[in-house]
């Protein structure tokens, strides 16, 4: 079924069709343009598959004769069912978060920015529909120990994804840096198991990281992304059963755990999920309400060392 705000742009022809499996979820791509299934490819290609169910649908049309480039990053626009993404008449996109479907089209000249469109369009697009589908995202790393896994929260700048390395270079399994999606009605949450992403600062911390370049992100940031196949010895695991919560606070002095309020805790997770409406939001703020039944704690840290030791301490307390 339909709803009034789908669009019904002409049928994509020829006709060019991948599929992938973002968070494990399958996704069907159609497009009459070659390189939109190269930039899936880089963007989902190192997910297996997870969960079956009627795939996502995204149907992409390319104006191949266009070289006009957007002058500006698109505008959201998120409703009750329907999620809008848009520069300009040339460039959008619109998912229909109820039926998982979305239909786009752009210039040939946007898709060549491929850092660029996957971040904001392809990426916007295939995460906003397969978390309606069946996630919650949450802004935390995940890392665990003996299949105890810990979500480790914070604002940016926090450390959640250096201290999700760190924990994984000393024994623990490695799920994700700082986006994890958490599986509506189970304590379960997906990530981004096959990378990490770190800030430049990183190199300091680990020796290992010395030589490794770091890159400027679509959105302008510098980071070092490494394909976590490259870094020997360390475990990684695509889900994580969630035993613990934890928001970090980075500053100086020794390490310590404490107690944390569970309504401060939902009111910082609650308060990123600014796409949601309607009862998709009253969804996730369940699921969150869920997750949060379990122990939830706050550790100040300085040194990434301490910090592992006082997770690893709280795994075992149980």
């Amino acid at each position: 079924m339909e709803t009034s705000a789908t669009p019904r742009w002409p049928e994509v022809t020829p006709r060019l069709t991948g599929i992938y499996y973002p968070l494990g979820y399958p996704l069907q791509l159609t497009t009459n343009h070659a390189p939109i299934l190269t930039a899936a490819a880089e963007s989902w290609g190192a997910f297996q598959k997870l969960f079956d169910g009627d795939p996502i649908r995204l149907q992409i049309e390319v104006n191949e004769n266009a070289v006009r480039e957007p002058g500006h990053s698109p505008a959201y626009e998120p409703q009750a069912e329907v999620f809008s993404i848009a520069c300009d008449s040339a460039n959008s996109a619109v998912c229909d978060l109820l039926q998982g479907t979305a239909v786009a089209r752009f210039n040939a000249a946007t898709v060549r920015q491929r850092a660029w469109f996957r971040y904001y369009f392809l990426d916007a697009m295939g995460y906003a529909l397969v978390d309606a589908r069946m996630f919650t995202p949450v802004h935390a790393g995940c890392v665990s120990m003996n299949g105890r896994g810990v979500l480790l929260c914070g604002d940016s700048g926090a450390g959640k994804s250096s201290l999700s390395y760190a924990c994984a270079r000393t024994g623990w399994t490695y799920t994700s840096d700082d986006a994890s999606h958490l599986i509506r009605g189970a304590l379960t949450v997906v990530g981004l198991s096959h990378e990490v992403r770190l800030r430049e600062p990183a190199r300091d911390l680990f020796p290992e990281l010395r030589d490794r370049k770091a890159a400027p992100r679509a959105t302008g940031k510098m980071s070092i992304e490494i394909p976590m196949a490259e870094l020997p010895g360390i475990r990684t695991a695509p889900r994580a059963e969630i035993a613990q919560v934890v928001f970090l606070n980075r500053r100086p002095g020794p390490a310590r755990l404490q107690p944390y309020s569970n309504e401060e805790a939902f009111r910082r997770m609650a308060s990123v999920l600014t796409f949601a409406k309607g009862d998709l939001r009253e969804a996730h703020h369940a699921a969150l309400r869920r997750l949060l039944a379990l122990d939830v704690s706050e550790l100040s840290y300085d040194d990434p060392g301490a910090a592992v030791e006082q997770l690893l301490d709280l795994v075992r307390r149980g």
